[in-house]
């Protein structure tokens, strides 16, 4: 009995170790599987919390990410509402460093213009932080403002999936000891 009980808990805990390990390792690899909520102000004490950066691909290129999505800027200005979408093409650099650039305001939108935005991408691959944006250079002027990002990481199938299969080993396991 002392052999099942080992042999259980070391399946049980190998499980949980895989499933943990191959979630994290694909939320520092793939952005596209959920938004981002942005917290952001720019200098000028416009408060951007609530908008949303979505990347709809990433694409390997040597040992950097290519990137493009969009920000979807919900503002608290002077004026109220959404101020619409804006497209982006980036890069996440091997030493984690982000960098995107906006090209393309989809209409109808208000008070936007293109920007620059960098930020820090953090080790758990959850957050961006450290993040500036600033007008882009040649374009029209805009105040630069801070940003940072949290991934909206829904909670993967597989917990569920292992909670559900480690339910039933428990209960295989009291049947038998009661037997």
């Amino acid at each position: 009995m002392k052999t099942l009980k080992s042999n259980l808990f070391s399946a049980c805990f190998v499980s949980a170790l895989l499933v943990f390990s191959n979630s994290l390792v694909a939320a520092t690899v793939n952005f596209t599987q959920s938004q981002w909520i942005i917290t952001g102000n720019d200098d000028g004490g416009g408060i951007w919390d609530g908008s949303t950066l979505i990347f709809e691909s990433q694409v390997l290129n040597g040992l950097d990410y290519n990137l493009s999505g969009y920000f979807e800027w919900i503002g608290s200005s002077n004026q109220t509402g959404s101020y619409r979408r804006e497209n982006f093409t980036g890069t996440l650099f091997s030493n984690n460093q982000i960098e995107l650039i906006g090209f393309e305001i989809v209409p109808p939108s208000y008070n936007i213009i293109y920007g620059g935005y960098s930020g820090i991408l953090s080790a758990s691959g959850h957050e961006i932080t450290n993040g500036r944006w600033a007008s882009l250079s040649g374009g029209p002027s805009g105040i630069p403002g801070s940003w940072s990002a949290v991934q909206a990481v829904p909670v993967p199938a597989a917990v569920w999936l292992l909670g559900s299969g480690l339910i039933g080993l428990a209960g295989l396991a009291r049947k038998k000891r009661t037997a």
